[in-house]
């Protein structure tokens, strides 16, 4: 009977002697180490299990002996191939009539599961306290059963407040009851419910939550439990809106963007279209904001649009609109304003701005060019609008700061006519219309060639030939000047290196580059490409750039300067004097040469201002070991000053016109 016990005993029975020697085991012992009674009795551990199971078990044993009492422990064991087991085991001595030990029984019970579920429930616990949203677990009834954490800090609620509850204390009120009966009918129906609510904190304060509902069904299929998991979502509803704000307003004012600017403008054209009324569009532009940006630095820069964006708020009517474009554009449009009211609005503005600006230590007096346009005379929808209103600002600008200029007819040719040019001149290179002159470079003491200058020309198809003045300005404002100086790079160039092949040598080569191309690096590899493939002099090639262009981004410009003189090239300041630059620039920019400008060389003979330049120029440039080139001379007067005050090198009808290729080669160059 005792033998049939402990067979059929759910512990794995052992039993040894003092020496270790086993002397019984029962079927679950063979079971669970997979042995046999007669592979174990009569040997020890030793035998039987590895190393460090048999030191465990021995000291286990003695330690039983010792103490003539039972103990428990945790047995853990590694079989060969087998994931550890954990055993719970309780050993204890045999005593003989005399009280001594003479056998140690020992009976464990495989507790892995166990161990596992529990460790599985420390881990959900530590979960579900640690988790960053709100848990709460109710009953079928929904009354609260526990809270985690989360769940404390997003609401304010402590878990004795809660706890009993139903969550109905965390209601805001702002809820429909259609929102709760859709909650339910999909918990039944579903068994989850997903979507953003808005509760109230302990405090009061309503927020907006995503809340999860789950029920929880027994194998019965019952609902026993419901679990709400949810997160404060306020955040993320500030971000939507912040993204949804930024998408139609300018982020430094506030003000609407193009985008929502010219949506309103579609609004009333279709109001103004019913009622028969007319409105009024504002193109407005900061005077001179970039020498202030450069000058003071962008934070002030963006100090003086926040300013003047409050100034032309005050000026507006309730319901008109004023938006920002970017950098220092703005429009505005009034609703139902006649020319009277539109012209006293842009006085207004103009009046606003005048006033001084503190800005640290100096004080800034901001002006404004407006240009203004009607629906429906001025332009029937809102793109034309607004292109209308841009060029009559453009008008404005051209007379000086605080003017305001209205669209007029005679507005509306020359705007068509710039369109028609942008339109052709996208045209002209690809349709061989553009092709190049030479201007000859001299020493202006025994009129040797030192050089030449190759400039643009465009032969209209329409109005014949067209000199840069004509079309180099609208060249810039339609971004088309960076391929056409580009084309006149790899002209020029072209034309260089098929003179070399002739045995035609040209003493140096100037190409005007445009700002366009010294903003990016793509000049940098242009010019290495041309050199190499053409097999040309670097140092015979001279790039002439333009004092604004080269102030516009000093630290850039000083870069790409860089990079440009490390192939060889030699760098020139065309038209100086007429840009932002100062003398003290001259130095680090690695120049090779300066050019006066024309407008200085032509007042020579008549203005002592003029001769005061001229010559200041030519002094630092020589005091910088920079070579000097007079431009635009045309008489034998301006030619005696500029000998007299020590200049070099000069171009000018006086000695030559911009002349075809082969004339040139003809004229000037001994083969």
């Amino acid at each position: 009977m005792l033998q049939s016990f402990m067979n059929n005993s759910d512990s794995i029975i052992s039993l040894k002697d003092l020496s270790g020697h086993y002397e019984f085991i029962n079927s679950h012992f063979e079971h669970f180490y997979q042995v046999t009674t007669q592979q174990v009795l009569g040997k020890t551990d030793a035998a039987l299990f590895t190393h460090e199971i048999t030191e465990d078990f021995h000291a286990k044993d003695l330690e039983v002996a010792k103490l003539h009492t039972a103990l428990e422990s945790e047995d853990i064991i590694t079989l060969s191939h087998q994931p550890a087991r954990i055993l719970h085991s309780i050993r204890f001595p045999l005593l003989a009539e005399d009280g001594e030990v003479y056998s140690i029984c020992t009976q464990s019970l495989d507790v892995t599961l166990h161990h596992e579920d529990e460790l599985r429930m420390h881990l959900a616990e530590h979960v579900f306290n640690r988790a960053g949203v709100g848990i709460l677990v109710t009953d079928a009834k929904a009354t609260i059963l526990t809270v985690n954490d989360a769940f404390i800090r997003l609401t304010g609620f402590t878990e004795g407040e809660t706890l009993g509850k139903n969550p109905q204390i965390l209601a805001s009120g702002k809820q429909t009851k259609e929102i709760y009966q859709s909650m339910w009918a999909a918990l039944l129906t579903q068994g989850w419910w997903q979507g953003e609510i808005w509760n109230r904190r302990k405090n009061g304060e309503i927020y907006p939550e995503w809340l999860t509902i789950t029920s929880i069904k027994n194998p019965a299929g019952k609902i026993t439990n419901y679990v709400g998991i949810f997160s404060d979502f306020t955040a993320v509803i500030e971000s939507k809106k912040r993204i949804e704000f930024l998408a139609t307003h300018d982020e430094l004012t506030g003000l609407p963007n193009r985008s929502l600017f010219l949506d309103r403008v579609h609004q009333a054209v279709t109001r103004a279209s019913r009622s028969q009324h007319t409105f009024a569009i504002f193109y407005v532009d900061l005077d001179d904001f970039k020498i202030i940006n450069d000058t003071l630095g962008h934070a002030a820069g963006d100090n003086l649009l926040i300013e003047v964006t409050h100034r032309m708020r005050e000026c507006l009517r309730e319901g008109d609109t004023i938006a920002r474009f970017g950098g220092d554009e703005f429009a505005i449009l009034l609703e139902d304003s006649s020319v009277n009211e539109a012209d006293m609005m842009a006085s207004r503005i103009a009046e606003s701005l005048k006033r001084p600006h503190d800005m640290g230590n100096q004080k800034v007096y901001p002006s404004a060019s407006v240009g203004i346009c009607f629906y429906p005379n001025d332009g029937s929808d809102a793109e034309t609008l607004l292109k209308n209103a841009d060029s009559a600002m453009y008008r404005a600008k051209g007379t000086g700061k605080h003017h305001h200029y209205f669209f007029t007819d005679a507005l509306r040719h020359a705007t068509e006519d710039r369109l028609s040019m942008e339109h052709s001149l996208r045209k002209a290179a690809d349709h061989n219309q553009l092709f190049l002159l030479f201007q000859p470079q001299v020493d202006i003491n025994n009129r040797r060639l030192v050089g030449v200058e190759s400039l643009v020309r465009w032969n209209h198809p329409e109005k014949g030939l067209l000199q840069p003045q004509q079309f180099i300005p609208q060249a810039e404002l339609s971004g088309l000047i960076d391929p056409i100086s580009a084309w006149a790079a790899v002209e020029s160039c072209q034309n260089m290196a098929r003179w070399m092949r002739q045995g035609i040598i040209l003493p140096g080569l100037s190409i005007n580059v445009c700002g366009d191309q010294l903003r990016s690096f793509t000049l940098v590899t242009m010019m290495r490409q041309l050199i190499l493939e053409l097999n040309l002099n670097a140092s015979t090639i001279t790039l002439e750039f333009t004092e604004t262009a080269l102030m516009r981004d000093i630290v850039h410009a000083q870069s790409v300067l860089r990079e440009l003189k490390s192939l060889g090239l030699r760098l020139s300041i065309d038209d100086f004097g007429t840009g932002y630059s100062s003398l003290i620039h001259l130095q680090h920019f690695a120049l090779d040469e300066i050019k006066i400008a024309q407008i200085f060389v032509k007042d020579l003979a008549l203005s002592p201002d003029a001769r005061i330049v001229a010559q200041t120029v030519i002094a630092i440039a020589k005091s910088l070991g920079i070579a000097v080139i007079a431009e635009g001379i045309e008489n034998h007067a301006q030619l005696q000053i500029l000998q007299d005050m020590g200049c070099i090198q000069g171009q000018g009808y006086l000695f030559a016109e911009p002349i075809p290729g082969d004339e040139l080669v003809n004229r000037f160059i001994k083969r």
